[in-house]
């Protein structure tokens, strides 16, 4: 008889492939208003091409953040948003759809991407 050889979901896969699966992986919450909110992780690339897309607007804290969860929004509420704007009149057609709701939706989806450390520390605990 065979022993079986059981491996960590991580072990199996090389860091180029995980990278792949985030790159790929779409997370959802529902909103205050009941809609779904889908994102993604953001990458390298779509960060560059956001500081770009916001110019001087780059180096305002608050309005770099809520671009950033817009950016990650590709769905709401069945309603493609693309993900990748071209301009700063479609970022601001997804902020203005998405309002304080959908913010804290993406918000909360874009938190299993990257649990805090607390939480990734027990995980390895057990």
């Amino acid at each position: 008889m065979v022993n079986p050889t059981v491996t960590h979901p991580h072990e199996a896969k090389s860091v180029v492939e995980r990278m792949k699966d985030d790159a790929n992986r779409i997370e959802y919450e529902t909103d205050s208003r009941g809609r779904k909110i889908d994102v993604r992780k953001l990458t390298a690339l779509d960060m560059f091409d956001l500081s770009l897309l916001m110019g001087q607007n780059a180096q305002n804290a608050a309005a770099m953040n809520q671009a950033l969860v817009a950016f990650s929004v590709t769905d709401i509420d069945g309603i493609t948003t693309g993900g990748r704007f071209s301009s700063t009149v479609e970022l601001r057609a997804c902020i203005q759809r998405l309002d304080f709701p959908g913010f804290q939706a993406a918000t909360k989806a874009l938190e299993r991407f990257d649990p805090p450390a607390a939480e990734t520390e027990e995980a390895i605990k057990n």
